[in-house]
Order: C-alpha cells, then structure tokens, then sequence
C-alpha cells in the first residue's frame, strides 16, 4: 500500500486483525477526483469461467503483475489472466495513499538490521533506491509522466527531537558504516535545514532523490496495457472464498459466479488475511489518514520543492505538494492523534470515515511546523486558504517484521501472495513484482529484491512477536 506508515507500530497483541472485505461507499481521495471514464467500473464481458492466471487486486501490485506476466517472452507465460476487484479500479492504497515515491535511504536501517541482520539491512535501503530508479524508468520508457504527473527531486527527513534525530544519525552511520552508498545522501544541520526547508525548528535533516506522482492515474495506465495484452479486468468483484477443487484448480466465488484457476496472485495488502486468515498477525490491516490542503497565499506563490518526512519520537507525518494550479500539499500521518493511541488504526478496514481529530491534526499542524504559515494563511483574502479540501483514509498492510511477502503460499499450492508492503508500497512496489513474476514463471529474480522477501515458509510461521517490536520502538 502506499500510503506511509512508520516502520515501528506496535499493535496491543500479535492477532486478531483480520482483515474485512473492502467496504462500499469509501472516503473520496484527491487521487480518484478524476475518475477514469472506461477502466474505473471496467468489466471484460461476462465472468471468465475459468482462467490460468486469476490476480485479487487492481492496484498497483495488481496490474504491474498482470502486464509483466502478459508482456513475458518466458515459455511459461499464461494464456489467460483475470484481475478480480471488489470495487473501483485502483479503489485501494493505490488510490488513497500520499502520492509519494520515497525510498528508504537508510531510515530503517537499525530496524531492519535487529530484524534481519546487517548485509539484509544495506540490501533493503539499496533496494528501495534501487526501485525509484527503475519505477521512473518504466514512467519515462512508457512516456506516462506527464500523464501521472512525475516530478523527480528532493526528499528531506526533519527531525523535530533530539531523540529522533539520534535515531535518524545512527542508522545513517549504520548505513554508511556497511559499505551502504550515501553519495546522494546530504545531511543538513540545524542551521541548515531551517533555512533551507522554510520550517519553524527542527535538530537536523536528511535528504535524497525521490519522486511524486498521481499513483491513481499510474494503475489505471498500466491497467490499460494489460487490456491492450489480453487482460481480463472485473471490477465490483468481490471474491468471497476461494476452496480446492477435485480437479485441482482453485475454485473463486463471487457474487457474480465462480472462476476456476491454476493459479492464484493475492494481491490485496491490507486485506489479504480476509481470504487468507493464516495472514493474521503477519500482514496486519492499519488505517491511514490523507488530507489535501489549500495553500496559503506564501505557499501558493512560491511552492516548496521537495518532498518531506516529519519524524517525532512518536510519529511520522509525510508530505508533497502539487505542482497543479491548485498546489494542494498531500499531507498523511498524524496518528499520534488518534484518540485510541498509535495502534487505533489495527485491524480497522473501514475507511468511509475519518478520524475527525487525525483530521483536525492534519489540518493545524502546518502552522507549527512551516515559517509564515501562519500569518499567511491569516493575511489571505481567500477563506479557503489553508483548509481541507478533501481528506480520506486508507487500508495499510502492515509487515509482521516490515518486509513484504512475495511467492508461493505454504501449504496451498497454486496460491500466491505479493504484499504486506508495510505502508511503502510505491518505494517497493516495481521491482518486487517484477521479480515475483520472475519466480513465477520459473526464472533467476532480480538480485537487487532482497532473497528474504521469498521466504514465506520462515517468516509466516509465527505472528509479530511483540517484545521484539516495542524493544525497537
């Protein structure tokens, strides 16, 4: 998913989040104000009734598998492929994240180090670097950036304590240290940062390449390069089960009938324990919150121009701002708002609704962080300036151990999964589908996806152990 979670949440226990269906009537992000006029409600005719291929899920995840496994040369290429999806097209994270595709540089290192160990560490932020890379690539090689709005620049980590900005350094210096490439890393001082980044106060920063996009329109173009190869996409699709059938193949309801496949790709993050309850504890459904705010007069005039993660010893907010003539800033997080506490969002599918007080925070806290907000916003003769103009929530998949999940389920053969990318999915999304589809057509994946993302059997035995996780928070 994709809109972007701290990589240290802990739930109040290691289950009980099961994931519900998605649910109808959801909160309307910025992203589907421009719904597309054909693929958004696309049905490919009447229901397959059986398929070789069937993916769950028409997000990013969905329909960067679908085109790669149409568009293979590999002998074992499947005749058919269907995409199955409970609402809209790109209804999900995909379509209510922060519009982001910010790698971890090297943030995570210390985590991902006491959970996987250090050459897994450097491995997993050069990845992530690795992947903004190859997803602008495949933007630019489809002459889709206009269309989906790239802009390639700048991200900053501020740090507004001197706790967090301790942590920040020594995962950097982990980074570094392992022989990890910093030469696109600059770390700002005080001084630095305050002066370059327009913000009130802050101990420090860090920056690096990354991007923002319209993550919407990016699905529904590759959607549309799927149909262009043979794809067949049903949307307002619900799968309600899925059982084995004597044949062997998997038998697939829907209220619209059943699909009989070789093959299934479970590629619906946050909600993959909904038909996969072995899942629960291990992908762990959160839900985020988004606002879309209108600039004030000295943010409407002179934009800022980068991207940005605010890190507190509790929190992490995250922010782009829109080079449209509206320039809305995109800002996500504020879960220490939530009057349930950090974990609230645990096991909540719901995003019809908003927190209203994750709402208010969203709304306020710019005045705290950015110089003059506040007395531009006061200053202008537009009411509207500095309000929400739309603000909706989204469903997560947190990663019991902050990796995501790529390949073949244990102990259901012909079932697959690619997911629980732990509210990063834009930073890891590219190149682990392409090498989930390497796998799956039987071919070397691509060295630079970590090997432990394959490695279900290990990793799904046991749920989020708890003492690990609140020893790292």
């Amino acid at each position: 998913m994709v809109l972007a979670a701290p990589l240290r949440i802990v739930p109040v226990s290691p289950t009980g989040y099961l994931a519900s269906l998605p649910v109808n009537n959801p909160t309307k992000s910025f992203w589907q104000s421009e719904p597309d006029p054909v693929i958004s409600n696309y049905q490919s005719a009447e229901l397959s009734p059986s398929a070789d291929v069937v993916i769950i899920g028409s997000g990013l995840s969905g329909a960067f598998i679908a085109h790669q496994l149409l568009s293979s040369s590999s002998p074992n290429r499947p005749k058919s492929v269907v995409i199955l999806e409970a609402r809209n097209a790109a209804s999900g994270a995909t379509g209510r994240n922060g519009g982001h595709i910010k790698p971890d540089r090297y943030r995570g290192f210390t985590s991902y180090s006491i959970l996987h160990g250090t050459d897994v560490a450097k491995a997993q932020c050069e990845f992530e670097a690795a992947n903004y890379q190859e997803t602008a690539r495949f933007i630019h090689e489809n002459n889709l950036a206009a269309e989906v709005d790239l802009v390639q620049y700048r991200s900053a980590d501020v740090y507004l304590t001197p706790e967090s900005w301790k942590t920040g350094l020594s995962s950097y210096n982990g980074f570094k240290e392992s022989g990890g490439d910093v030469s696109d890393i600059n770390v700002l001082s005080k001084a630095e940062a305050e002066e370059s980044l327009r913000v009130k106060c802050c101990y420090g920063a860090i920056t690096f390449p990354a991007a923002s996009l319209w993550p919407y329109k990016l699905a529904i173009a590759v959607l549309r390069k799927g149909l262009d190869l043979g794809l067949s996409l049903h949307t307002n699709t619900p799968v309600t089960s899925i059982s084995p059938d004597t044949s062997g193949s998997w038998k697939i309801s829907t209220p619209r009938g059943v699909v009989m496949a070789n093959k299934v790709i479970h590629a619906t993050n946050g909600y993959a324990s909904y038909l996969l309850p072995e899942l629960d504890g291990r992908i762990i459904p959160l839900k985020g919150h988004v606002s879309a705010i209108r600039p004030p007069p000295a943010y409407m005039d002179q934009p800022l121009t980068t991207s940005f993660a605010f890190i507190s010893n509790d929190d992490y907010d995250y922010l782009i701002q829109r080079q449209g003539p509206e320039k809305y800033l995109i800002w996500g997080g504020g879960e220490v708002a939530h009057p349930k506490g950090l974990s609230g969002g645990f096991g909540d599918c719901d995003d019809r609704h908003v927190v209203s007080e994750v709402e208010s925070y969203i709304l306020n806290v710019p005045v705290e962080i950015f110089r003059d907000w506040k007395e531009s916003r006061a200053s202008s003769r537009t009411s509207p300036a500095g309000a929400v103009a739309f603000s909706w929530s989204g469903i997560m998949g947190l990663s019991k151990d902050l990796l995501p999940f790529l390949g073949e389920l244990p102990g259901k053969p012909g079932q697959y999964l690619a997911g629980g990318y732990h509210g990063h999915g834009m930073a890891r999304m590219f190149l682990s589908c392409k090498a989930f589809c390497e796998g799956f057509l039987g071919e070397a994946t691509d060295p630079r996806v970590p090997t432990t993302y394959f490695d279900l059997t290990a990793r799904l035995k046991d749920p989020i152990d708890l003492e690990i996780m609140d020893n790292m928070a």
